[in-house]
């Protein structure tokens, strides 16, 4: 309570018009809509001797006076049409009517595809972006979320991943890279999905669920709480089976689950 009364006198503070006037001063500025029209996916050399990489340094910085001041933010995402104009002055050009909250983690606006009547809780985490572990590589790409999906406080996405529509995805919960999620599903609590995962329709993953790397799940699979799925599993409604070429039978019962009726 006390944080949130501290923005609410800080944003007293902050105008809507003054922003207003920011983003679209922002907009007639040259070098920053080339930094924006620069925003592209694939691998970089963190080197600003590099244009593209020079183009990601310029948009980041405008982006930070905005990402890093929560009662800015607060003021922008309460107002619609502020919104609206924020996220097209960042390069965003998808639906603008989802609902976001002030802590989020975004980045690369141009790359992301966030659906209608979406609903993004505090503490989202948009993972538009990767160094590499020797930190001279960047890796970007894009996140698409289809329309009244959910997430609770504090979820992550991975970059190059797609989530289907009407889907919900529960607290503390974490989607990797380049994972495949369809529509009408739920992920249980503080789940985790690993990178390159395939979610058919209608899956349910329970409470504490860990689904390991190219993990595939069937539509209308049910997977109960607590249970770990080996990476390279496929699993269907008969069982959970190893799709690596050494492997021939279906895992052990300890990884049995439960199925829809």
């Amino acid at each position: 309570m006390e944080r949130l009364f501290t923005l609410f006198i800080i944003a007293m503070f902050v105008s809507g018009n003054q922003i207003k006037e920011e983003l679209l001063a922002l907009q007639a500025n040259a070098d920053f809509t080339q930094a924006v029209a620069g925003i592209k996916t694939g691998r970089f050399k963190r080197d600003t001797n590099r244009v593209t990489y020079q183009y990601r340094v310029t948009y980041t910085r405008y982006l930070r006076h905005y990402m890093y001041d929560p009662a800015r933010l607060n003021v922008i995402f309460s107002d619609a049409s502020l919104q609206h104009l924020f996220f097209r002055t960042f390069g965003y050009q998808g639906n603008t009517r989802f609902t976001i909250y002030p802590n989020a983690w975004l980045r690369d606006l141009p790359l992301l595809d966030i659906g209608e009547n979406v609903y993004l809780g505090d503490g989202i985490l948009l993972g538009t972006n990767q160094v590499s572990e020797n930190q001279q590589f960047i890796k970007v790409g894009r996140i698409s979320i289809g329309k009244n999906t959910i997430f609770d406080q504090h979820c992550s996405v991975g970059l190059d991943t797609q989530i289907g529509q009407d889907v919900q995805v529960r607290f503390k919960s974490s989607i990797g890279l380049k994972c495949t999620l369809g529509k009408s599903i739920t992920v249980g609590e503080c789940s985790i999905i690993g990178h390159r995962v395939q979610l058919g329709d209608r899956v349910r993953l329970g409470f504490n669920t860990k689904l390991g790397n190219f993990v595939r799940v069937d539509d209308d699979v049910v997977i109960g709480d607590f249970q770990i799925i080996p990476p390279f599993s496929h699993v269907t409604r008969q069982g959970v089976f190893s799709s690596q070429p050494s492997a021939h039978n279906s895992l052990p019962n300890a990884f049995a689950f439960n199925t829809m009726s």
